[in-house]
Parts: structure tokens; C-alpha cells; sequence
């Protein structure tokens, strides 16, 4: 049950990789590339939440914020989608009978 849902995720995760990658393309006549990064997304959020996953994040383990959620932050929306989906559809794949 675990398993499948985790799965549905990770099938989740593509086709909102591919929308996020689909919003980098320029509209109209700018030839410039649109590249957001994840954190952009979450500065939508109250600064007070923003303070609340990062002391969260750094009660777990004080070395996790700096690096790798920080770096993971700075990375374009579409390769972190990709790659969550990715990972979530190899680690939850059905078992070989």
C-alpha cells in the first residue's frame, strides 16, 4: 500500500517536471530562457513558515540545511521534480516475484 502510493508520487512528479519545464520556455517574442529555481516557489510562503522549515530542517540535523537543502534550493524547479520522481519510481519499484 506504502509502495504504491509512493509510486503514484513519483508518477506525480512528471508531469509536474515537465509543466515547470514547459513554463521555462520564452513566451511570446523574448528568445531568453526563464529559469526558476525552487526557492523562488517558496518565497510565495509568509517569512514566518520560511523561518519554521529552516529551524525545522536544521533540529534534524544542523549540517543538513547548508548542504543539501540550501543547495537543493538553488537548483531549477524542473531538475529537482525530475529527479524526486525519478528516485521515488526506482526506490518503490514492485518486487520481482
Amino acid at each position: 500500500m506504502i509502495r504504491g502510493f509512493f509510486r503514484l508520487v513519483g508518477c506525480c512528479c512528471w508531469p509536474a517536471d515537465l509543466f515547470s519545464w514547459s513554463m521555462t520556455r520564452p513566451l511570446g517574442r523574448r528568445s531568453d530562457l526563464a529559469v526558476h529555481p525552487v526557492w523562488s516557489i517558496l518565497e510565495r510562503y509568509p517569512p514566518i513558515q520560511q523561518q519554521a522549515f529552516r529551524a525545522w530542517v536544521e533540529g534534524i540535523a544542523p549540517w543538513l540545511w547548508t548542504s543539501v537543502v540550501k543547495i537543493m534550493l538553488d537548483q531549477p524547479v524542473f531538475v529537482v521534480m525530475g529527479v524526486l520522481g525519478i528516485l521515488l519510481m526506482l526506490l518503490f519499484r514492485p518486487r520481482k516475484p
